[in-house]
């Protein structure tokens, strides 16, 4: 990949006028904007024009290339899972290599406050979309081992919950 930056619009979190953060009360991404707070979904943040016909792979492929080069020190800690199959005979041979319905799309390891390692997972999803049940099953797993997850929808949304998690 080199030094240039294949992500089209580094631009593309910061040409909002809102301040992103997650709301661990409301468990989504808000944005404030001269005191007025709002759920990022509502504005459709961290989107350009054309962004409305993306597939929620091109979404994860934009959110992945964000990170890697944003944060050149931390690739790699940044990672996909892969749970999905071309065919039926080569789902069954993932299945039996450990392949678990409902897995986040993502992996982020981080360090958090006292430099203790942490593990979060990030389902990507388009604005509107909704989790099938397995991934709901699987969200309530991690939650119950007390490991972070996260549903998100953009560059914005992915932006809000690192700096939350690493500060």
């Amino acid at each position: 990949m080199g030094n240039k930056s294949l992500f089209k619009s580094l631009a593309m979190i910061t040409k909002y006028p809102y301040e992103t953060y997650y709301c661990k009360i409301a468990k989504s991404v808000m944005m404030n904007n001269k005191g007025l707070v709002i759920p990022a979904k509502a504005l459709n943040c961290g989107y350009e024009p054309g962004d409305e016909n993306l597939s929620e792979a091109a979404l994860q492929q934009r959110i992945f290339m964000h990170h890697w080069n944003t944060y050149k020190d931390e690739r790699g800690r940044l990672y996909h899972n892969n749970n999905n199959s071309h065919s039926r005979k080569k789902g069954a041979i993932m299945k039996g290599q450990g392949v678990v319905a409902g897995v986040a799309d993502l992996t982020y390891l981080y360090l958090d406050d006292d430099l203790c390692g942490r593990v979060a997972y990030l389902e990507v999803k388009l604005p509107g979309e909704r989790q099938s049940q397995k991934q709901k099953e699987w969200q309530k797993t991690v939650d119950c081992l007390g490991f972070d997850y996260f549903i998100i929808c953009s560059i914005a949304d992915f932006e809000a919950i690192r700096d939350m998690l690493v500060g």
